[in-house]
């Protein structure tokens, strides 16, 4: 092979990895937008888009967790609206 031959090709697969790079970083910032819409859909009412009993639970568990390692006490005022 000759030198022009190996610059071209050299050139070409750089060329190929910066591509890669791109589509990679494309990917991941797509993936990274469906997982956040995920955690909304996961967390949150579709039609109010307030937060649902999934997140209820998971930020109570964690109060009741803070509240034990900090000695402190809470309390919870829940109204449960049926028919809604």
């Amino acid at each position: 092979m000759t030198l022009i031959t190996l610059t071209i090709l050299g050139i070409t697969l750089l060329s190929s990895m910066l591509d890669a790079q791109l589509r990679a970083a494309r990917l991941a910032t797509r993936l990274n937008r469906a997982n956040q819409e995920l955690r909304q859909l996961a967390m949150h009412d579709n039609l109010t888009t307030l937060p649902n009993r999934v997140m209820l639970e998971q930020q109570l568990d964690l109060a009741i967790k803070q509240a034990m390692l900090n000695e402190h006490r809470f309390a919870v005022i829940y109204m449960d609206l049926d028919g809604f």
